[in-house]
């Protein structure tokens, strides 16, 4: 008996990553910089900060296109991704605004349609959107307009790239209870800024 009889066969590059112990995988996946987001099922890569297209194609030439992954660490990638039956990220529900900030997702300062939920980074885009969705222009005669039908400085994040099917509101930024101090009156008068930071719940009780 030789050598090479003796020896056990490696199994082909197709199943060296479906056979892997779960654990196994995400330490694989997080050594090429992805990891399979759970509840929501989706293949996010961690530099980018967005979901990937779960097309093992998309994804092995996203890691060598844009991170230089080497082929060695890449091999067998194709076959699992495409075992895995994720679902294409631009069909993932949004999460609810206020959620806490994925760890995974990029984020982006952005503004809030007071009126819908509708979010964006684009001043201009919301200004449009106010215009056709809700009939809010802006009024030569008043300063300031565009803040009164907008939350401002939000932190938005998205499953796709630029937020292209969407964002909500990650709950790092500004909380519920401050965007509620955000009113008209508050800043007319000032007061916004004098008790910027200060606790609504002191507030209320003054």
């Amino acid at each position: 008996m030789t050598a090479n009889q003796l020896a056990p066969a490696l199994p082909p590059l197709r199943c060296r990553w479906s056979h892997l112990q779960e654990e196994e995988r995400d330490r694989r996946l997080a050594a090429v910089g992805l990891v399979v987001n759970t509840p929501e099922r989706a293949l996010i890569c961690r530099p980018c900060g967005y979901a990937l297209q779960p097309n093992g194609d998309c994804v092995t030439r996203h890691l060598a296109d844009k991170h230089a992954i080497p082929k060695h660490l890449r091999d067998g990638l194709f076959f699992f991704i495409r075992s895995l039956s994720l679902p294409d990220p631009n069909t993932l529900p949004l999460r609810p605004d206020w959620s806490p900030a994925h760890p995974d997702l990029a984020s982006c300062t952005g503004v809030a349609c007071r009126h819908c939920a509708y979010r964006t980074t684009s001043v201009d885009l919301i200004t449009r959107h106010l215009a056709k969705a809700h009939n809010r222009r802006r009024d030569p005669r008043r300063t300031g307009w565009l803040r009164d039908e907008i939350f401002q400085d939000v932190s938005l994040q998205s499953w796709t790239q630029n937020g292209a099917r969407g964002y909500w509101i990650a709950a790092d930024s500004i909380s519920p209870p401050s965007l509620a101090l955000q009113t008209n009156w508050m800043r007319r008068t000032g007061w916004l800024e004098t008790f910027d930071g200060a606790s609504r719940d002191v507030l209320v009780r003054l």
